[in-house]
């Protein structure tokens, strides 16, 4: 069988060899292993760097709306504060879903105390 460019013999049919076959195709396609993932200190700046951008997006927008609101530039500056406008959609729900864990320790505690009496410690 014969698919991606990945051979499987009749031996290894099974659909956990056909996954593992398919995930090392695309990690070599890639040119990367699959475990490996890029480090959390540039995932951090990757991140900054988009806010900040998005930022001065808004910041450039704002400013070309207000300096000749009649001008040819208003549609860049609608145009900005729209790239802006949706970096802060993006962020507001990335901070959401990184709350909810938060929030489901919290209702575990709360079931804690109403079982024991006691605040559970961290």
């Amino acid at each position: 069988m014969s698919g991606w460019g990945v051979e499987i013999s009749s031996r290894a049919t099974s659909a956990a060899a056909l996954r593992h076959a398919i995930s090392r195709n695309v990690a070599s396609r890639q040119g990367a292993n699959v475990a490996a993932a890029a480090p959390a200190s540039l995932v951090v700046v990757r991140r900054a760097t988009a806010y900040a951008l998005s930022f001065v997006c808004g910041l450039v927008g704002f400013v070309l709306l207000t300096a000749d609101p009649s001008g040819g530039l208003v549609i860049v500056g609608v145009v900005l504060l729209v790239v802006a406008l949706v970096a802060a959609i993006a962020f507001t729900l990335r901070v959401g879903r990184r709350s909810q864990p938060d929030r489901e320790r919290e209702a575990r505690a709360r079931e804690a105390f109403d079982r024991t009496g006691e605040w559970p410690s961290e």
